[in-house]
């Protein structure tokens, strides 16, 4: 125990003799945990806008004229036992000629043609939101029966699938980018460590052969550089979540506002996850540069 001790001071006291490489460490590494943060960020958001355009997203089915209600109810009993299928709505032929005319108030032609087919040309309608857009292949290849074509007139597919294909082709892209972005900034910290913990070395020479002459053990050597390490961790996510991740975060937030997304609240939520995780994996980053480091020097 009182060894432990003693090399927390030895770490406290190698930490602020060479405060100028502690501060590019930390900086470092602050920069890399700003990566990881646009990253969970964009990521969030990302998933979020294509959530809503998916949700924007119906297939409408177009009885024939005439169509029994029990037969209409068949089918929509059908369609809401696929699990598949999120919801169902069922538009009776008098909203459908309703809906039409409030549509098109505004065009003469259209209204004047109405007016001479007489009565109602509509069907009833059926419209169907899925769980994923890709669900919605295998939902209109199941109504692709006679049984079901004797019924349905049309199957207008409100076709977004080109969005929504470019706004994940989009995401995706950036999401690598910033994971390029992110590593590049990882693997430069493994550097920068390594190399700031190689200076220390030097600078504590002397000291270390000292340590070394009387009988001091690799390990009560190794481990105040590695605890210098802990401390530059500690305070880049302490900077990370009280100055960077609040103003970061609300950037997104207020640039990606029309989305309706919440990112503080995402990150509020996911706060010991996102936060722990990023700690762990820094400790994990500088301890194992450091150790390297360190371990170079002592082996020879």
């Amino acid at each position: 125990m009182i060894s432990f001790f003693r090399m927390i001071k030895f770490a406290a006291q190698h930490f602020f003799r060479n405060f100028g490489l502690s501060v590019v460490s930390i900086i470092i590494l602050l920069l890399a945990l700003i990566s990881v943060n646009m990253f969970f960020g964009f990521n969030y958001v990302a998933d979020r806008a294509i959530q809503t355009v998916q949700d924007k997203i119906d297939l409408s089915l177009y009885f024939y004229q005439g169509i029994e209600e029990s037969e209409i109810a068949h089918v929509q009993e059908y369609l809401n036992a696929l699990s598949t299928v999120k919801s169902t709505e069922l538009v009776s032929a008098e909203q459908v000629l309703a809906n039409f005319q409030e549509k098109h108030k505004d065009n003469p032609d259209m209204m004047r043609s109405l007016t001479e087919v007489g009565g109602n040309p509509f069907g009833a309608m059926l419209i169907l939101k899925v769980n994923s857009i890709e669900d919605y292949n295998s939902v209109i290849a199941s109504l692709n029966s006679d049984v079901f074509n004797k019924l349905i007139e049309k199957r207008s597919y409100e076709n977004h699938e080109t969005a929504i294909r470019q706004l994940e082709s989009f995401s995706r892209n950036v999401k690598i980018g910033l994971l390029a972005f992110t590593l590049l900034f990882i693997f430069i910290s493994m550097l920068i460590v390594y190399n700031t913990v190689k200076v220390m070395i030097y600078n504590h020479r002397e000291e270390i052969q000292i340590m070394k002459l009387v009988g001091a053990s690799n390990k009560f050597i190794r481990w105040p550089f590695v605890i210098e390490g802990m401390f530059s961790v500690l305070i880049a996510v302490a900077l990370t979540i009280f100055i960077v991740y609040p103003f970061l975060l609300k950037f997104i937030q207020m640039y990606f506002s029309g989305l309706n997304v919440d990112v503080l609240s995402y990150f509020q939520t996911n706060f010991y996850l996102i936060f722990g995780g990023q700690f762990l994996g820094a400790l994990l980053l500088n301890t194992f540069s450091s150790s390297i480091a360190v371990g170079r020097y002592l082996n020879r």
